[in-house]
């Protein structure tokens, strides 16, 4: 996230240049525009063959709303529902990723006091370019997946045995 945040300043502080350089020259076209960028935040966990917003807090007890992941018109992954949050620095992506495992499903076994449950993904979406001109769009997933565990070792029983299973299970699919 910082080699992103890093790079989009960097070609910024370059189109400002080129800006004053023309400015100074009288070449300057009224029309070139200023380099701007923008990126919007996303966190969701998949957990037990389900998807949830991990940035939309719940209250104790409450379900979690399951969103539905597709591809849009343009073949584009998107996760329909999924809260986006504008960001303009590395400490506000940290502050989400605070927020959002505060909301992760976490169990304690045998093997992991605070055994995270869930794969988590975090859904970076940056679009930059030149004022007045198509902006360029990216993605950039980053997933931390929930660790897989020996059944036996974990020491885990009944419902947490089953997580444990859709687990494996899904870190194989991913």
């Amino acid at each position: 996230i910082e080699k992103v945040f890093n790079l989009l300043k960097y070609r910024q502080m370059k189109q400002e240049v080129v800006v004053k350089q023309l400015e100074k020259s009288g070449h300057r076209d009224e029309q070139q525009g200023r380099y701007k960028f923008e990126i919007d935040v996303g966190m969701l966990e998949i957990y037990n063959d389900n998807v949830h917003d991990l940035l939309v807090p719940t209250k104790k007890g409450q379900k979690k709303e399951i969103l539905e992941i597709r591809r849009n018109k343009q073949g584009k992954v998107e996760v329909s529902g999924l809260y986006k949050e504008k960001v303009n620095s590395v400490k506000d992506v940290l502050a989400l990723l605070k927020k959002g495992n505060q909301n992760r499903a976490t169990a304690s076994t045998d093997m992991n006091e605070h055994s995270s449950r869930s794969h988590m993904v975090l859904i970076v979406d940056v679009k930059s370019g030149i004022e007045g001109e198509e902006p360029s769009e990216g993605t950039l997933f980053l997933v931390d997946l929930a660790g897989s565990e020996r059944v036996k070792k974990s020491g885990v029983e009944g419902a947490n045995l089953k997580e444990a299973a859709q687990i494996n299970q899904s870190l194989s699919a991913l």
